[in-house]
């Protein structure tokens, strides 16, 4: 079941983000950063969220909270480099990538 919610999380969030992205930077082939970041990220956190929601005491909105900021982090840093972008401007972009990506599954897992 997790690998199962693993793969499912990341191809909906590579194609969210790769969407996203691509409307910001449209000039920039941003394919390979997004693939990477998200191979990097989604997996361990998704990962991580479904095993520390079994066993943990503490609010799954808290682990997930915790866990999103960690990834805004370490994907601001990637993209900074790999589209040679500003630190705000990757801060930015991985918020609002995030953002779109947690919202849209949510509304996904609340419809079906």
């Amino acid at each position: 079941m997790i690998i199962s919610n693993i793969v499912k999380s990341f191809v909906l969030t590579l194609i969210i983000e790769y969407i996203i992205i691509k409307l910001l930077f449209m000039r920039k082939k941003i394919f390979i950063p997004v693939l990477l970041v998200n191979m990097l990220t989604n997996p361990v956190v998704v990962y991580i969220y479904n095993i520390m929601s079994l066993y943990s005491f503490v609010y799954r909105d808290v682990i997930l909270l915790l866990l999103e900021l960690l990834v805004i982090i370490v994907e601001s840093y990637v993209y900074k480099y790999l589209l040679e972008i500003t630190w705000k401007s990757a801060l930015i972009t991985s918020f609002i990538a995030n953002a779109v990506a947690y919202i849209v599954g949510l509304l996904i897992s609340l419809f079906i």
